[in-house]
């Protein structure tokens, strides 16, 4: 809408309107279908839980494996409900996992048990030490799950902040063992603005776009919040293993599933299992470093196998994330043009020199002004129709598989119909950056350590320097689950007393290599 400009001018924002505007039909088309997809779901959620629970005669063992790191206010209640409100009716044993003895989660942990709030009977609390070689959490896990009872048949992974409904672990356990060719059954995070801010909206977009895949139930990707695998696959005597993988330099536990389940052609199941997650970023440095490690995980992948490239033009798994990336830079770069280009045009329509002349029958009538019309007059609506459809859909769904999960997002999800248009705008704006920085970065800094990247796995760890004290972590004997020794009681002694050394001037990063290295450290954690 120039001031009688070019024609070209003309022609190429006519383009630009189109486009957009049949990138808004498509976007709101597939939101649309991922609910209407999460409402059959919704339907045939009850009878696919009552189907699991019957057919689960003999319930195989479970071991839960839980990760944690730092507490938080609703810490206690989560894990009281995962102990006790699971409705799993196998044998349960738990393993909370920690890096080291001076974590608050190992701290809050003993208290509750010491108080009897946690059972001590069946739970394990393990220190697993500081990461080598592997990301930390992925360490954790390791540490973990080679030390659960070698009479648990299953192995559900599972972040300390998802609640289980009753049935949910069931239905995860009836398609493992109906199912020989899967590799593993996992749920799948709903993220929702736990907070009214824009850049809890922008965080957001990421999973609620990533639900076109999910919800369609036929996905080959595991989400390592809630995923849970025969105990046999992760073995680490398993040849090309999951187990294997994780230990040569990974980087991302799920991504690392997923790429297993690819190369040996098995299947990985998506049960309509939403978990509510509340999400409340405050700063755009918070989002920006979020979806930054979600693109960062893209470019990690396993070792080839000998005489094969990992090449992206060669490697299909590699090629896949590549476009994947490049899908999400260029849709970004295209909605984040939006908002200057619906100002600017809009503005136009009164300001340039033809619309003085004409009238506004021919003014509207210009294939600019009617692209920009359908753009933002039809398109953008729908496509904003679209993912209020699909919110309400997942509530619905969460709803019926925990009315208690459900009735807190009701009461404290913000979703705002006036912040979520604001942050997908500012998801897209910030998209093409945080996709080239993690796709082309080699570093990425995550729960305080920095990860350095070469050939797609963990290269070098950076971590603040601390006190060596607070990397103690004597060893647990196997099925340890009770009190605090006294030499974990003074460990943690020792480490507050050395907390206040840790202030002298030192260099503000401690560098750990792969390859067996010793941490600058006068105590070798195990």
């Amino acid at each position: 809408m120039g001031q009688g400009g070019p024609i070209f001018g003309l022609t190429a924002l006519t383009a630009f309107n189109t486009a957009l505007a049949t990138a808004y039909f498509a976007l709101g088309f597939v939101w649309t279908l991922a609910a209407a997809r999460r409402r059959r779901s919704t339907a045939a959620l009850p009878g696919m839980l009552t189907t699991a629970q019957g057919a689960l005669h003999s319930p195989p063992a479970l071991a839960v494996v839980l990760p944690v790191k730092g507490a938080h206010p609703q810490s206690a209640s989560n894990w009281r409900a995962q102990l006790t409100q699971h409705g799993y009716s196998g044998h349960v044993t738990f393993v909370f996992v920690v890096q080291e003895l001076s974590d608050p989660a190992y701290v809050l942990i003993k208290q509750l048990q010491a108080q009897g709030s946690l059972p001590i009977k069946g739970v394990k609390v393990l220190v697993a030490g500081l990461a080598r070689n592997t990301s930390q959490k992925l360490h954790n896990m390791i540490y973990a799950i080679e030390r659960v009872d070698e009479a648990a048949e299953l192995v559900l992974m599972l972040d300390d902040d998802m609640l289980m409904a009753p049935g949910a672990i069931d239905l995860m356990a009836y398609e493992l063992r109906a199912d020989a060719s899967l590799l593993a059954a996992s749920g799948f995070s709903c993220d929702v603005p736990g907070s009214s801010t824009v850049a809890a909206h922008a965080a957001c977009i990421f999973r609620l776009l990533l639900e076109v895949s999910i919800s369609s139930g036929r996905s080959t990707s595991a989400w390592g919040g809630c995923c849970m695998m025969r105990r046999a696959h992760l073995l680490g005597s398993v040849p090309d293993g999951v187990m294997q993988h994780w230990k040569d330099d990974g980087y991302s536990d799920d991504w690392i599933i997923t790429q297993v389940a690819r190369r040996h052609n098995r299947r990985i199941s998506n049960p309509p299992l939403l978990f509510l997650n509340l999400v409340e970023f405050n700063t755009l440095k918070q989002v920006y470093n979020f979806l930054h490690r979600q693109f960062f995980v893209l470019d990690t992948y396993v070792r080839p196998p000998p005489g094969e490239s990992s090449l992206p033009w060669v490697d299909p798994h590699r090629r896949e994330s590549y476009l994947l990336a490049l899908a999400m830079a260029a849709g970004g770069l295209l909605f984040a043009l939006a908002p200057p280009m619906f100002f600017s045009q809009l503005a136009s329509l009164y300001t340039t020199q033809w619309a003085a002349n004409e009238s506004w029958p021919v003014r509207l009538a210009r294939p600019e002004v009617l692209t920009f019309l359908a753009c933002f007059g039809l398109a953008a609506p729908f496509a904003l129709s679209g993912g209020r459809a699909l919110v309400r859909a997942q509530a619905g769904l969460i709803s019926t598989l925990s009315p208690a999960g459900g009735e807190r997002m009701r009461q404290e999800g913000a979703w705002s119909n006036l912040l979520a248009p604001i942050g997908f705008h500012l998801y897209t704006a910030m998209c093409p950056f945080f996709v080239v920085h993690g796709i082309l970065g080699s570093t990425v800094v995550w729960s305080g350590a920095q990860y350095h990247k070469l050939n797609g796995r963990v290269a070098r760890i950076q971590r603040p320097r601390q006190s060596p004290l607070k990397s103690i972590s004597p060893p647990l004997k196997k099925g340890d689950g009770s009190a605090p020794s006294a030499i974990e009681k003074t460990a943690d002694v020792l480490s507050g007393l050395a907390s206040s050394r840790a202030s002298h001037p030192t260099k503000p990063w401690r560098r750990v290599r792969t390859g067996g290295l010793r941490p600058r450290s006068s105590l070798r954690p195990t």
